[in-house]
């Protein structure tokens, strides 16, 4: 179970995506089969992450950002805030696990990543460039290694991945307490969220209200986390939620933006905490208001009526969601096929 500080470093370089794009991929270090080479890599380097966050200073992070709303108990909120950190990184832990007892194993150790690094083409400056990056994260990554854990390149591309996650969190009693969804939205407006936070950090702000936070201090905390069984862990990440509002605008007839809320169901979501990475993924080259409604073209999936805070979809990959979906909402319909 990853125990990481919810504080992220003061600062970081932008070795995680040079790294990754200027890698072949014949030479790439741990398990060249591992899921995080294949849907992750590509956009990571091709996207990178960034935030303006005035506490930091960072070139590649990602996150969200979450505007609290209800001050009525500091100490619950704390607990919400805590629980979304570390629930979010479960899904990464799965990952990770998974490319550690499937597939072809890393049997790389550490120096043999720097020989590989060797033969990377081209420029000698561009070796030692790359063979720099690779080194800023094998130290972090060894100061957090797990008791028992073996110290491999597959831990250190996942512990930087896990480094690089912190959620930005606004607080203002006097504007934010209370505050329905669309004053909420007009304080993001306000901030110049969308804008500011260029990509995918930007598409949505985690709206934090008092329901959200009684329902997320509840949640396990890491030592109860730590002692479930993997599948136990990652289905309790997939139980929990937050609540998301898209920061665009509603548009005209012509296309122009206004300074009003989207009008639509889907610019205001629930989004499950295991899917958090894999959503900002996702939003790195799309729109939040485009992604799926979860369970839909199921068998058992309902459309209702009032259609306010529905799931996002849920990221159908090789692992072990898949039947957490078909529990829910049964097989996929004929229809949908």
């Amino acid at each position: 179970m990853f125990a990481l500080s919810p504080h992220p470093p003061a600062e970081l370089d932008d070795s995680l995506g040079s790294f990754f794009h200027q890698v072949p991929r014949d030479l790439r270090p741990g398990n060249p089969e591992r899921p995080f080479w294949d849907p992750w890599q590509h956009t990571i380097s091709l996207y990178g992450f960034r935030c303006t966050s005035e506490e930091y200073h960072h070139e590649k992070c990602w996150g969200w950002t979450i505007l609290r709303t209800s001050y009525d108990d500091d100490e619950a909120f704390t607990q919400a805030v805590a629980a979304i950190h570390r629930l979010a990184l479960v899904r990464l832990e799965d990952e990770y696990r998974e490319s550690r007892t499937r597939g072809k194993p890393d049997n790389d150790d550490m120096n043999a990543v720097n020989e590989k690094l060797d033969q990377v083409p081209g420029h000698p400056n561009l070796r030692n460039s790359i063979k720099k990056a690779w080194n800023a994260m094998v130290g972090p990554a060894r100061d957090a290694l797990p008791e028992g854990e073996p110290f491999t390149p597959d831990w250190v591309i996942t512990h930087e991945l896990v480094r690089r996650y912190h959620n930005i969190v606004v607080q203002d009693r006097k504007a934010l307490d209370g505050a329905d969804v669309v004053e909420a939205w007009e304080y993001a407006h306000a901030l110049d969220l969308q804008e500011r936070e260029w990509g995918a950090r930007g598409q949505f702000f985690i709206y934090l209200d008092k329901e959200s936070i009684h329902r997320l201090a509840q949640a396990p905390s890491q030592e109860e986390l730590a002692r479930m069984a993997p599948d136990e862990r990652s289905k309790t990440a997939w139980h929990y939620w937050v609540k998301a509002v898209s920061t665009s605008c509603q548009v005209t007839e012509d296309g122009d933006d206004t300074d009003q809320m989207l009008d639509l169901p889907e610019g205001r979501r629930r989004l499950r905490l295991y899917d958090f990475f894999e959503t900002f993924i996702h939003l790195c080259h799309r729109s939040f208001d485009q992604m799926g409604i979860e369970g839909y073209g199921r068998e058992r999936f309902v459309w209702q009526e009032n259609r306010e805070w529905e799931l996002c979809e849920n990221f159908q990959g090789p692992f072990i969601t898949t039947y957490w979906l078909t529990e829910l909402y049964g097989e996929v319909s004929k229809y949908a096929l």
